[in-house]
């Protein structure tokens, strides 16, 4: 078959819709010539397609071999980008193929000058398999650092962001010497984005030491270079974003009240036009995941906005927890997924600063103690106010000269937040709260900026579905859309935290037991969004006067904006659909004077003898519209499974 003729058959097979099948281009030596021609035509996407899909042919390895081998004949760009992704989002040709498949897209200087985009998204994907462990980096970093010194820019203004993921994870060494040193030539030379790298890059350094003097110089010397973008460079809100934000982190330090206010107004301003932003922009497979992106910058103007006042405590809360804010803004927002296909191979950069981290997650835990003694019935067990008060006595201890290396027997989130000894001290002192104390820290963890479970295998998967059914609300947009997609991230891990730890009211009901009632599974679901740092001050215990009637938990925000959470329990029918034709008309009324989103979560009694529902299913969204009204009101239902026995006595 000529290349003509198979390109008039992939175009009559793309017309008919049936898809491509391997079988209908030939076999033998035509297969392999067929897929050789195929890989440069537009339907190379479609066959790329077929041959993930059938990797189960006995002469699969060669056929993908020989489509591969015909990839760097390809010229458009949009084919080779969507081949690249379908290609990447199999596992199996990962594994099998990945080797090769980084070796015939790494560009020459043939190829950058002949289809310079298309050179650039080969080495692009390139990376994507280094960073999937399927190929060896060296070829890569060498690309990176030695494009010709006449290569377009087209191919050059793609560098600098490769470059820049790869200092994420390799900023030490000879390596990294010389990609810095190329960024700073194409810099130089004028290409796109370089400065924003090198500006990302005195972020990332400055975040990760360890003394807080050398902390505020960095800071100052990366706003002055965000700055420079911001005023040079058009449509750049996260620059000007970034350099208000150090800005507000060096007044902390310095207690600079006009300054702190003046940057954080500042930095909450162009956060919330970066959040906004990326809900408009078309963003790569591969790229960071957007709604996080967009939370992470929420969380930075919420945290912000209230920095004036932050100045009042004690010095440990204050400047780490700040920096600690900006390195959680930063991770999400440079995380990659290389494989395109799911949220279970994300790849972060390494800026991890144990000292910032953990007096982040602390000030996270003093607001919440702070706003929980200030109502008139505090709900909040009484271990979070010994987390605080064991953390300012390791702030004030002097270090051992000759630390314990015993290690707790319990503790694996403590130690998140407390030094090994003082865990060991606590437990000594504490025996009995230290399962309630993990417990609290386990819940910072999970809504911290570093631990938020948008990235777990089964509950981000989960999220992104809800994501797709309320997409089909018009009310999910704008604010709503973060501040109640934040609620829905939140309350998935609850579901996963919930669904892995002892609960005294999901334990198994005995005959002579009474049943829980659902007051627990609202005390308990309060407690985790009162952690969560962007919902500070926001978490409302049972609102009166809404819709004539009490619910049970809300989030209230700015201009009124408001989202009811329903918590029911269940002893009969856990279904799906009795769930929804029972209680979600209550929660979807609440919202009848406010944007029109709201969550039910139930606790099931029901029997589970047999075993549990699975976390995948265990959350869903219901949309209702009443008769001859046109407003769509939407509730994410989230299910909680209580009367539970433990997996050893199943059968």
């Amino acid at each position: 078959m000529s290349d003509l003729d198979l390109q008039e058959r992939l175009r009559q097979i793309v017309m008919s819709g049936d898809g491509v099948a391997l079988d209908d281009l030939g076999t033998g030596a035509d297969l392999l010539n067929a897929l050789r021609a195929a890989a440069v035509t537009p339907t190379a996407p479609l066959v790329a397609d077929a041959l993930r899909n059938e990797h189960h042919r006995e002469s699969w390895q060669e056929e993908i071999k020989a489509f591969i081998e015909g990839l760097p004949g390809q010229r458009s760009q949009l084919s080779m980008v969507e081949t690249c992704d379908v290609l990447l989002a199999s596992p199996t040709v990962v594994d099998v193929a990945g080797q090769l498949l980084h070796d015939v897209l790494v560009p020459d200087a043939g190829r950058i000058m002949a289809a310079p985009t298309v050179a650039a998204t080969g080495l692009e994907t390139a990376l994507r398999l280094v960073l999937l462990g399927a190929a060896r980096r060296y070829r890569v970093l060498e690309a990176l650092t030695s494009a010709p010194t006449d290569a377009p820019d087209d191919y050059t203004d793609r560098l600098p962001r490769l470059i820049g993921i790869t200092l994420d994870l390799w900023d030490q060494g000879e390596d990294a010497a010389d990609l810095e040193a190329a960024l700073r030539q194409l810099d130089a030379s004028g290409a796109e984005d370089a400065g924003m790298e090198l500006a990302r890059l005195e972020l990332r350094r400055a975040t990760l030491l360890t003394d807080v003097a050398e902390v505020r110089s960095g800071l100052n010397a990366a706003a002055e270079a965000f700055a420079t973008i911001a005023q040079t460079s058009e449509a750049r809100d996260d620059a000007a974003a970034y350099a208000a934000a150090c800005r507000a982190v060096v007044a902390f330090h310095d207690e600079d009240r006009a300054a702190l206010q003046e940057s954080a107004t500042a930095a909450a301003s162009a956060a919330r036009h970066v959040a906004m932003g990326y809900h408009g922009m078309h963003q790569r497979s591969w790229s960071a995941p957007r709604r996080s992106t967009e939370f992470a910058w929420y969380g930075l103007a919420a945290q912000l906005e209230q920095a004036a006042m932050e100045l009042a405590d004690d010095e440990f809360i204050n400047t780490w927890s700040a920096v600690d804010t900006l390195m959680g803004v930063y991770a999400l927002d440079r995380t990659v997924a290389p494989a395109g296909s799911g949220l279970d191979r994300l790849i972060a950069p390494r800026v991890e600063n144990a000292v910032a981290q953990r007096v982040g997650m602390l000030r996270q835990l003093q607001r919440v103690v702070d706003i929980d003694n200030s109502r008139d019935t505090p709900q909040l067990p009484p271990g979070a106010a010994m987390l605080v008060a064991a953390a300012k006595g390791a702030t004030a201890r002097e270090p051992s000269a000759e630390p314990d290396t015993e290690e707790p027997a319990v503790g694996g989130y403590l130690l998140k937040l407390l030094p090994p000894d003082v865990v060991l001290e606590l437990a000594g002192k504490h025996p009995d709260s230290m399962e309630a104390l993990e417990d609290l820290a386990a819940r910072l963890a999970m809504t911290h900026v570093f631990g938020t479970a948008y990235d777990h295998t089964i509950a981000g998967p989960l999220r992104e579905r809800l994501f797709a059914g309320l997409a089909t609300n018009p009310a999910f947009e704008g604010p709503a859309r973060v501040e109640f997609g934040l609620l829905v991230t939140v309350t998935v891990s609850f579901l996963l935290h919930v669904a892995d730890s002892k609960r005294p009211w999901t334990r198994p009901i005995k005959e002579l037991d009474s049943a829980p009632l659902e007051a627990a599974l609202q005390e308990d679901l309060y407690q985790m969004l009162c952690t969560v740092p962007a919902f500070a001050g926001r978490v409302v215990w049972e609102p009166r006067n809404i819709a004539t009637g009490r619910g049970d938990l809300a989030l209230q925000f700015d201009a009124g904006r408001r989202y009811l959470v329903e918590t029911k329990r269940e002893s009969s029918n856990a279904d799906a659909e009795h769930l929804n034709a029972t209680y979600t008309a209550q929660a979807a009324e609440y919202q009848a004077t406010n944007v029109p989103l709201s969550e039910l979560v139930v606790l099931d009694l029901t029997d589970h003898k047999d075993g549990t529902r699975h976390l995948s299913e265990s959350a869903w969204v219901h949309h209702r519209r009443a008769e001859g009204q046109e407003v769509l009101r939407s509730v994410v239902v989230g299910v909680v499974t209580g009367n539970r026995e433990p997996p050893s006595s199943l059968r």
